[in-house]
């Protein structure tokens, strides 16, 4: 049994936008459009503290919802953020840094060290023969601990 090919009235470009109805968006005026602008610079603000403290995650979150609702996009300051957010992350060079092993320990251990008089070098060697690390080591350790005390000496 032959099927019949159906075939399309020939209708004018003019006659078919007259059959649908479209919902017209009206433009927006001036201060919808300053209102947008404004939101957008309030969101790409939180965002890029967020992106800079390294919650990349939760900037792109906020980032997405504000693309997802809102009709209108023209601040500078968001567009910028968006192109931040789409670029890779750059992975540092070499091996993560790590917190020193018992690093509590040998900086309270140095502190006692100095309350009985012994000097910055004494006290790192003989923390270098009990603890048995480097001098190198011992001074990072120290370093690390001055830094998370808030001391400005090890």
């Amino acid at each position: 049994m032959a099927e019949k090919k159906r075939t399309r009235p020939a209708v004018s470009p003019d006659e078919l936008l007259a059959k649908v109805s479209f919902a017209r968006l009206a433009a927006p005026t001036e201060a919808e459009v300053s209102l947008h602008v404004l939101k957008a610079s309030l969101v790409a603000h939180k965002a890029r503290q967020l992106l800079d403290d390294g919650y990349r995650d939760e900037a792109t979150e906020l980032v997405q919802k504000h693309l997802r609702s809102s009709a209108y996009i023209s601040a500078p300051a968001f567009l910028s953020l968006v192109a931040d957010l789409l670029d890779k992350p750059k992975k540092g060079r070499g091996r993560p840094k790590t917190t020193p092993e018992r690093w509590y320990e040998i900086g309270l251990s140095y502190h006692s060290l100095r309350g009985e008089g012994l000097t910055y070098e004494d006290a790192v060697q003989r923390l270098v023969e009990s603890k048995h690390a480097s001098a190198s080591k011992i001074e990072r350790t120290l370093r690390y601990f001055a830094e998370r005390m808030g001391s400005d000496e090890p």
